[in-house]
This record gives structure tokens, C-alpha cells and sequence, in this order.
């Protein structure tokens, strides 16, 4: 009866697992800019038996002119977005997504992460199950912004 159990338990975390989301965009170790709008488009594949999405979070983390000291996402830093995560299909050759246009502000260029965690129900049970995915980037800042945001420090 154990064995029974263990096994089910196993093949719902792989079944999980199997279906976790990914980050197409922007690539790890891209740039975005401040004052620009970006996109993050997250994938999610195809779902095999009992599945449901009930949210998404996504977050920006900044980690100076120094690399991060936590990267695996349990720092979300700043959310940009907290709410349902509901994609797609909008052709047959890619699995469905949905995308996310925000802005930031910064004035200093800096290393972060994006980090987005979805929440989903898996099972009959259900059972509820997390998934994080993580990307560096890099928050860049034209020569044009970083001399402004100096003249303001200096008034």
C-alpha cells in the first residue's frame, strides 16, 4: 500500500514538473532600460491530464553593480505583476503563452533577475504546487539618462 502511494506521489510531482513554464522573453542575460517598455512572454506547455493554473507572479530583482547573493527567486524584489496567469495558443507551432509589457524607472545601471512563480492545481486531489523560474538581466541605462540622473543628485 505504501508503494502505491510513493509511486502516485511521484509521478504527480514529475507530471508537475513536467509541465512547468518558461521565460522565452526577454533571454537570460539580456538588457532592458529604464523609461522603455519590455516584454516577458512566458510559455506554458502543452498540459497532460488534470491541471489548472491560478496564478502568476512576477518579479524584479536588483542586485547592484554586484552580483546577486540570492538568485533562485525567493526574493521576488519589486513585483511587477501579481495576478492570473491564462495563455494562449496562437499558432500550432508554439505552445501557448501570454505576455507582460512593463516599464521601470531606474536612473543607475545595475545586474537583477526576473523571477516568475506560478501557483497551480495538479490531480484529482488537487494538489496545490509552485514552480519558479529565474533569468538574469541586465539594467542598462544610456549615456544621455546617466548624465541627467547626475546633474539631479548634484542640485
Amino acid at each position: 500500500m505504501k508503494f502505491n502511494t510513493v509511486t502516485a506521489s511521484l509521478s504527480f510531482a514529475s507530471l508537475a514538473l513536467a509541465q512547468t513554464f518558461s521565460i522565452v522573453e526577454p533571454s537570460s542575460g539580456g538588457s532592458i532600460s529604464p523609461g522603455q517598455a519590455f516584454n516577458v512572454q512566458i510559455e506554458q506547455p502543452a498540459v497532460q491530464g488534470i491541471f489548472q493554473s491560478v496564478s502568476m507572479v512576477i518579479g524584479l530583482q536588483r542586485c547592484g553593480s554586484s552580483e546577486c547573493t540570492t538568485t533562485d527567486g525567493t526574493i521576488m524584489g519589486q513585483i511587477l505583476y501579481s495576478n492570473t496567469f491564462s495563455p494562449v495558443r496562437h499558432d500550432n507551432t508554439k505552445p501557448p503563452y501570454q505576455n507582460f509589457t512593463f516599464s521601470i524607472d531606474d536612473t543607475q545601471p545595475n545586474n537583477g533577475f526576473l523571477h516568475a512563480t506560478q501557483t497551480f492545481l495538479t490531480g484529482a486531489g488537487p494538489s496545490v504546487q509552485l514552480a519558479t523560474q529565474s533569468i538574469p538581466l541586465k539594467i542598462t541605462v544610456p549615456a544621455a539618462n546617466v548624465a541627467s540622473a547626475k546633474f539631479k543628485r548634484g542640485l
